[in-house]
């Protein structure tokens, strides 16, 4: 048996694991909406995306996020605190299409 020693290690495997037994239209139903947003150039969270995916999917938008993130198709522009009472508003990752941030930052 493999002992996770990190945080970081322990959150990529309950990512793969839930990745593994999904199916793989509900991780295509999550991608899309993630790429919709991207191209949109809304800024976004998790919390803004699990109200636009089937139920079933709500659990894999976070490591779906971080997979768009690998893929640089969105980038980290900041927080906002959740508004998931589970949380307890708990900051999380506010995100943008990399070419709309890019486009943002070339402005300023």
């Amino acid at each position: 048996m493999t002992t996770l020693t990190t945080p970081e290690q322990a959150r990529d495997a309950g990512i793969a694991l839930r990745e593994q037994h999904a199916d793989p239209r509900l991780i295509l139903a999550v991608d899309r909406v993630i790429n919709r947003w991207a191209k949109s150039g809304r800024k976004f969270s998790a919390n803004d995306l699990r109200s636009k995916v089937p139920v079933a999917a709500q659990d894999l938008v976070a490591g779906r996020i971080r997979s768009a993130w690998m893929r640089k198709v969105i980038v980290r522009v900041g927080e906002v605190k959740s508004d998931l009472k589970s949380t307890h508003a708990k900051r999380i990752g506010l995100w943008q299409g990399i070419e709309h941030a890019a486009a943002r930052s070339d402005a300023a």
